[in-house]
């Protein structure tokens, strides 16, 4: 068994790299995906990113008129 998690899901989290969109086109569609978080500040929300050349997920501000995904988790 691979006791490695950045290579054997053992978090169960898994993720399809879907990229962003802004301005009507797409960008980073096979290497990046970006969820939304509920924390907002005017114009600007909250982004969880994960990249697939690092294991890390990063946390970063984006403006509202930007598309990232949405995360659904059921209770």
């Amino acid at each position: 068994i691979d006791g490695d998690v950045t290579t054997n899901n053992a978090t169960g989290f898994s993720a399809i790299p879907v990229g962003f969109r802004y301005g009507g086109l797409y960008y980073n569609a096979s290497s990046t995906v970006g969820y939304w978080s509920s924390t907002a500040n005017g114009d600007n929300i909250g982004v969880h990113l994960l990249k697939d050349t690092n294991p890390n997920m990063y946390y970063n501000s984006d403006n509202i008129s930007y598309a990232y995904s949405v995360r659904c988790v059921k209770d």
